[in-house]
């Protein structure tokens, strides 16, 4: 009878065959424009949950070259299918399961590319490398969020864990000054933006799978003072926290809504105003429609205070005093004080008729 250790290798040796045959042909098929079998997303489901992850150092001489040219030519593939997608497709169900194929594809070549990385006889020498496979894994996890694909999504996040715990290690607090001091920083910057990165797409597929307990544990794990420094990336964690608050606005549950549109204000906040993106006004715009919907969905006199402080921020730090929605949600926050202070109301509905292009729209509001 073969040893035990000998016949796991075996079956570990056939998974991976099974794998690199499927892998070629897909990619063939793909650089070839043929059509795609109808059946090829279901198989692609099937062999990323059968097959991933391999076992972790395991030296497979000869297959990590292979594995990552197959991930890269797949993950490339996808990108290309998915430009044609935007350039064309107005097929609504047709637009759904080509996105859920690129998802596919996408998180296959990434898994192609992290087994590379694990099956080489030496995985934790390349840190550029490192940054790489977890960069891919990142955008992947976020693409499968972003088209609804959680389940492909927490395969990504599984992995991402690894990459994630990675950089105290490979970066030490204490090093002694040499040549390269400034590209070991520029990497550390980098893994520490990375890593923060993971914990907003671990907080995102909370809140999207309904577990908001773990979305609050995900949010302790960022540093908001050290995302500061990344106004990009402060500006993402605001748009993610704004997505929660909506969601959890849409089923009433306000008080956790007013919660995570306060965190989102602080991580616009922890920022200069001139460092962020011209999408910076409109995002902080939708924030406070939350906070106001919040307020007038009950009687807090402190939400209602802090609703008009957003407001007047929104007037004065982003030159909106001249938005109709901006003055519309201060009239809604009027008309819900009682008593009612006439002179304010009669202010505000005076300035909305100025600011207002007479429509059929601009009518009825």
């Amino acid at each position: 009878m073969a040893p035990l250790k000998s016949v796991k290798r075996d079956a570990i040796d056939r998974r991976l065959q099974q794998v690199l045959d499927f892998a070629n042909q897909t990619s063939a098929l793909l650089n070839d424009r043929a059509p795609l079998p109808k059946t090829l997303d279901g198989e692609l489901d099937a062999i990323i949950k059968r097959s991933f992850p391999f076992p972790a150092s395991l030296p497979l001489t000869g297959k990590a070259s292979t594995l990552d040219v197959l991930g890269s030519q797949l993950w490339n593939a996808a990108t290309n299918l998915l430009r044609d997608e935007e350039n064309g497709g107005d097929n609504v169900r047709d637009h759904k399961a080509r996105m859920r194929l690129l998802v596919l594809l996408r998180v296959f070549g990434f898994h192609l590319i992290d087994a590379a990385h694990h099956t080489s006889s030496r995985p934790n020498t390349d840190r550029d490398q490192r940054i790489r496979i977890f960069r891919i894994a990142l955008k992947a996890c976020r693409f499968s969020l972003d088209h609804g694909e959680v389940e492909m999504a927490m395969k990504v996040l599984e992995r991402c864990s690894e990459y994630a715990n990675a950089p105290e290690e490979d970066f030490p607090i204490v090093r002694i000054a040499d040549a390269t001091d400034g590209d070991e920083t520029d990497r550390h910057g980098t893994l520490k933006n990375l890593v923060a990165e993971y914990y907003l797409l671990r907080l995102t597929y909370a809140w999207k799978t309904d577990r908001y307990d773990l979305a609050d544990h995900f949010f302790t794990k960022l540093n908001l003072d050290e995302m500061a420094s990344s106004p990009a990336l402060a500006e993402k964690a605001a748009d993610v926290f704004h997505e929660a608050a909506r969601i959890l606005a849409g089923k009433k549950l306000w008080e956790a809504a007013n919660r995570w549109c306060e965190r989102a204000v602080s991580a616009l906040e922890s920022c200069e105003l001139e460092d962020l993106s011209h999408d910076a006004p409109e995002l902080r715009l939708a924030i406070t429609g939350i906070v106001v919907e919040g307020c007038l969905a009950n009687s807090n006199a402190g939400l209602r205070q802090r609703a008009m402080n957003l407001i007047e921020q929104l007037e004065s730090a982003y030159s909106m005093s001249n938005r109709m929605a901006v003055t519309l949600m201060r009239f809604q926050i009027l008309m819900a004080v009682q008593p009612l202070q006439l002179a304010d109301v009669d202010a505000v509905m005076a300035k909305m008729i100025r600011q207002g292009v007479l429509t059929d729209k601009s009518f009825k509001t």
